[in-house]
C-alpha cells in the first residue's frame, strides 16, 4: 500500500484536531465571564471550572470547602433571582437551598448583582459563595424576620422580655456551613433596626446578621458585613468555628453592634480581620446569670489573631458581661486595638456566677482609647428577671504581655469583688501610657518590666 504524501497527512491530522475540539467545546458548554459551565440548566446546577478562577479563588476554596461542594455548584439567579436590589428573592434562595439539600450539599453561588432577601435558615453541607460585586440584602420589612423562642442560656431575649427576631442567616444543629466568597457584601439593613430600638418603639430584641446554633465545622470568611441589626456574627452552643479575613463595618452610632461573639462555642479562630463596630470588636460570652449557669455551657479554646479593631463605644476585645456558662483559655495575640472605648476588657458582677480563666492577650497594640486601655470590672450590670444576685463570679489566671501604645486616656482600671477578688493577674513587658495611670481595687497577681509603674497590689517581679 502507498504512503499517504507527508504533507496530506499533517492535513488529515489537523482536521481531525479541529473536530475534536468542537465535540468537547461542544460538551462542555458556553463558559460565561464567572468561569462557570451550565451542565443542567433546568435544575440551575453549575460547576466551577477551576482553572479559569484565579488563583486566590482557587486557594479559597480549597481552604474549607470539599471537592463535592466545588462541584455541585448552583448559581442562585439559575432559580430566578434577579440581582437589581428591588426584586426579593426569598423563593429563588429557599429553592437554591432546597436543590442542596436534596443533592447531600453543594455551593450557592452568588453573581455580582444586589439580591434583596428575608432571612432564611441555611442547610448542612453548604457553601454560600458570594463573588465580588454581589450584595446579599436584607428586607427591611418587619413582618418578613421571623420571632422565635429566645436562647435558653439567656431565658428571654437580651432587651426584652419574651421571644426575639430570628438573624438575617440562621441555622440550628447544622453541620459544615461556610459562607465565603470573592470579598462579596451581606448588608442585614440594621438602620431600620437601630431607629425602633433608639426611639421606643422596638417590640423584641433584635435578630443577628449571623446567627447558628448548635452546629459544628463552621465557617465566615472574606467577606465584607455590614448593617447588621445587633451582633453580626453569632455562632451558639457550637464547635469549630472560623472568622477568616472578614471585614466588619457598622457605624459608631448602631447600638449593640459587636463584631464576632462566640457565645457557649468551643474551637473558634478569629484571624486576619479588620471591624469597625458599634459596640465590642469581639465580645466572648455564655450565658446570662442563672439561665447561663443553668443551661453551663461556657466558651472554650478561643484564639484572635492578626486583626485590628477599631470600636469607639466599647472595647476592642471583651470577655464577658454574659459569662455565667464560663470562659476558658483564650488566646490573642498581634492585635491592634485603636480608638476603641477601653481595648481589652473584662466585664462582670454579682449575679453573673461562672468565671473568666485563662486568659493570656499578647503582642499588642492599645493606641488613642477613649477611656481605658485595659479595664477589669466586677461591678457590672444588667440582669434578667429571676437573677440570684448572690451568684458570685471568679476571675482569675489573666495575662498582659509585651502590650504597648499610647495617647491613652487611662492606663488601667481593675476591679474586683471583695468576696472574689480577681487573682494570678499577669503584667509582663507592659509599656502603655496614658493621661492617667493604675486604679486598682480588689485584684492581686504580679508586674514585670511594666512602664508607667502598675499599681502596688500587682507585685513587681524582676525583669530577666
Amino acid at each position: 500500500m502507498s504512503r499517504l504524501p507527508l504533507p496530506l497527512l499533517l492535513l488529515l491530522l489537523l482536521l481531525l484536531l479541529l473536530l475534536l475540539g468542537v465535540v468537547v467545546a461542544g460538551a462542555e458548554g458556553a463558559v460565561g465571564d464567572q468561569g462557570l459551565v451550565g451542565t443542567d440548566q433546568t435544575r440551575g446546577h453549575v460547576g466551577f471550572r477551576l482553572e479559569a478562577l484565579g488563583s486566590e479563588q482557587r486557594m479559597r476554596f480549597e481552604a474549607r470547602v470539599p471537592q463535592e461542594h466545588q462541584e455541585r455548584v448552583f448559581n442562585l439567579t439559575a432559580f430566578g433571582a434577579i440581582g437589581d436590589g428591588r426584586h426579593n428573592n426569598s423563593l429563588a434562595m429557599a429553592a437554591a437551598l432546597e436543590a442542596v439539600q436534596q443533592s447531600g450539599g453543594g455551593t450557592i453561588y452568588i453573581p455580582p448583582g444586589d439580591f434583596l432577601l428575608a432571612p432564611f435558615n441555611m442547610t448542612s453541607h453548604l457553601v454560600l459563595y458570594l463573588e465580588a460585586g454581589s450584595i446579599l440584602r436584607a428586607t427591611d420589612r418587619l413582618a418578613d424576620w421571623p420571632i422565635i423562642p429566645p436562647m435558653p442560656s439567656y431565658g428571654q431575649g437580651r432587651d426584652h422580655p419574651g421571644p426575639r427576631h430570628a438573624s438575617f442567616l440562621h441555622g440550628f444543629n447544622l453541620t459544615d456551613v461556610t459562607v465565603t466568597g470573592n470579598n462579596g457584601t451581606i448588608n442585614a439593613t440594621g438602620d431600620i433596626w437601630w431607629a425602633r430600638h433608639n426611639n421606643g418603639t422596638e417590640v423584641y430584641t433584635r435578630g443577628h446578621l449571623y446567627e447558628v446554633m448548635w452546629s459544628r465545622q463552621l465557617e465566615v470568611s472574606h467577606l465584607t458585613l455590614t448593617h447588621s441589626p445587633f451582633w453580626t456574627v453569632h455562632p451558639v452552643y457550637s464547635q469549630d468555628f472560623r472568622a477568616i479575613d472578614l471585614t466588619i463595618l457598622n457605624p459608631p452610632y448602631s447600638p449593640n453592634t459587636d463584631g464576632v461573639d462566640p457565645d457557649s462555642t468551643r474551637d473558634v479562630v478569629i484571624r486576619d480581620c479588620y471591624f469597625s463596630t458599634g459596640d465590642d470588636s469581639v465580645a466572648i460570652k455564655s450565658g446570662w446569670d442563672v439561665y447561663g449557669y443553668t443551661v453551663n455551657i461556657s466558651s472554650n479554646n478561643i484564639t484572635i489573631e492578626n486583626c485590628v479593631f477599631h470600636s469607639p463605644n466599647a472595647a476592642g476585645i471583651c470577655l464577658g458581661s454574659e459569662m455565667s456558662g464560663g470562659i476558658a483559655n483564650v488566646f490573642a495575640r498581634n492585635i491592634t486595638m485603636t480608638g476603641c472605648l477601653q481595648g481589652f476588657r473584662i466585664k462582670t458582677g454579682m449575679g453573673r456566677g461562672g468565671y473568666v480563666v485563662n486568659v493570656t492577650v499578647e503582642d499588642v497594640v492599645i493606641e488613642n482609647s477613649i477611656q481605658l486601655a485595659v479595664g477589669y470590672n466586677g461591678h457590672y450590670g444588667g440582669h434578667p428577671a429571676g437573677y440570684n444576685p448572690l451568684a458570685t463570679p471568679h476571675v482569675y489566671n489573666i495575662s498582659l504581655i509585651n502590650a504597648r501604645g499610647g495617647n491613652n486616656t487611662q492606663i488601667a482600671e481593675l476591679v474586683g469583688l471583695p468576696n472574689s477578688q480577681f487573682r494570678a493577674l499577669r503584667f509582663q513587658n507592659v509599656h502603655i501610657t496614658g493621661k492617667q495611670g493604675w486604679t486598682c481595687s480588689d485584684i492581686s497577681g504580679t508586674a514585670q518590666n511594666v512602664t508607667p509603674a502598675a499599681c502596688p497590689s500587682l507585685a513587681p517581679m524582676p525583669t530577666p
